[in-house]
Parts: structure tokens; C-alpha cells; sequence
């Protein structure tokens, strides 16, 4: 009697072991599918933002430079597609509130200034599509989209002044005549220049 109930026992183990093993692979497949879907985004964000920099300073970035930096030439190159726009001017603004607690003039100062001499910010977005060779996974294809927008002029906040952008742009010439001031007059000629500069 105990050799027939140890013989069910294995074979009920073998029969669920049979059973799950369709379940196990449909898990380690669906894990799979994610982390290279995931990949790929990670991929596509991470050029959305090198884009937006380079656009900000100058740089153009294609997207056959994209699909070898990023993509290591994964992605479909002809569904890849770069877009420009325009991009917020936080550090801009930031400037020009921060002046506008000193003084109205100030204020005006920098407002007709760096709002047209500063670089203006540029918003990118990049959209690849990543095709495979599993049947399955391209009933689920599409192009991954990511978008970011970067200021034209960037800070840290209480690590930058307003004082030495403001001189440099604005105040050059009484920089100069200050410095070039002589004695015995070069005493009177540095608390001014430290009066105006400080006073920011």
C-alpha cells in the first residue's frame, strides 16, 4: 500500500511540474520583454537629453550619430526622427527677478537685456523605433518618444552671482575708467567701482 501511494505522489509532482513549466516560461519571457523595452526608452531619454544640450550650445546631432552613440545602431533609422522647439528660460527669469528685488531699474536693466543677448532655451524630442526578430514581441512594436527641455543659460543657485554677468555685459565702460583712475584719486575711484559692484 505505501509503495502505490509513494508512485502517486511522484507522478503528481511530475504532472505539476509539467504544468508550470508553460507559466514559468510565459514569466521569464514577459521579464525579458520588459527589461529590453525599458533598455531602449532609457536609451531614447538619455539622447533626448545629450540633443537638447547640444542644441542649446550650437552642436547638431543627427540621427545616424544618435542610432551609433546611443542606439549602437539598434534602431530603425528610417523611423527616427528629431524635432526642435522652444524651451522654457528659467535662468533667464531667475535673473531678472533677482534683479528686480534690488531695484526697478535694475529690474528694467535686466530685463531688455539678457532676454535677447542670452541664448533662449531649446525643447527636443527624439523618437526611435527598435525592431526585433522574436514574432511575438512585433505585435508590440512602436516608436519609444521622449521629450526634454533645456535653458539656454544655466546657474546654481547660491553658487553663481548676478553681479559679475550684470558688470561684464552692462558696465564696461565704468569698469574701465574706474581702473584706470590714478593716484591720488585710484583710493576714491575703488570704493565707487566697490559701491556700484557690490551694490547689485
Amino acid at each position: 500500500m505505501k509503495a502505490i501511494i509513494n508512485t502517486r505522489r511522484r507522478g503528481t509532482a511530475m504532472v505539476e511540474t509539467v504544468m508550470a513549466i508553460p507559466l514559468l516560461a510565459m514569466i521569464l519571457g514577459l521579464t525579458w520583454w520588459v527589461g529590453w523595452a525599458m533598455t531602449n526608452q532609457q536609451r531614447v531619454k538619455a539622447s533626448d537629453r545629450y540633443t537638447a544640450w547640444r542644441a542649446n550650445y550650437g552642436g547638431g546631432v543627427t540621427t545616424d550619430s544618435l542610432n551609433t552613440d546611443f542606439f549602437q545602431l539598434k534602431a530603425n533609422p528610417n523611423t527616427m526622427d528629431i524635432s526642435y522647439g522652444v524651451g522654457a528660460n528659467t535662468t533667464v527669469t531667475d535673473y531678472v527677478n533677482a534683479a528686480a528685488q534690488v531695484s526697478q531699474g535694475a529690474a528694467g536693466l535686466a530685463d531688455s537685456g539678457p532676454r535677447q543677448r542670452y541664448p533662449q532655451g531649446r525643447r527636443v524630442s527624439v523618437s526611435a523605433e527598435f525592431p526585433t526578430s522574436i514574432g511575438l514581441w512585433n505585435r508590440y512594436q512602436g516608436s519609444i518618444t521622449s521629450s526634454h527641455s533645456r535653458d539656454g543659460v544655466e546657474w546654481r543657485y547660491h553658487q553663481a552671482s548676478l553681479i559679475v554677468p550684470v558688470i561684464d555685459q552692462y558696465l564696461p565702460t565704468i569698469e574701465a575708467a574706474m581702473m584706470g583712475v590714478h593716484a591720488p584719486a585710484d583710493g576714491m575711484a575703488m570704493m565707487v567701482r566697490g559701491l556700484y559692484g557690490n551694490g547689485w
